[in-house]
């Protein structure tokens, strides 16, 4: 799992890098498309929180 998380920090950061190059957020897209759900992952695990896997839907609806 932690190779996973790695890979997706780094596939988040050369899109990153790429979209601030470019001045175009939606350079950022690939990242999160392929990435995001990995990087919001790892930054629960970093602030030591618990990660919740939730369908939009479900969470208007709990809101």
């Amino acid at each position: 799992m932690d190779e996973i998380l790695d890979e997706a920090h780094a596939i988040y950061h050369v899109c990153y890098d790429h979209a601030m190059d470019k001045r175009d957020v939606k350079k950022c897209s690939f990242a999160w498309r392929v990435a995001g759900k990995a990087q919001c992952e790892l930054h629960a695990r970093k602030k030591d929180e618990k990660w919740l896997n939730i369908a939009p839907s479900v969470l208007k609806e709990l809101l």
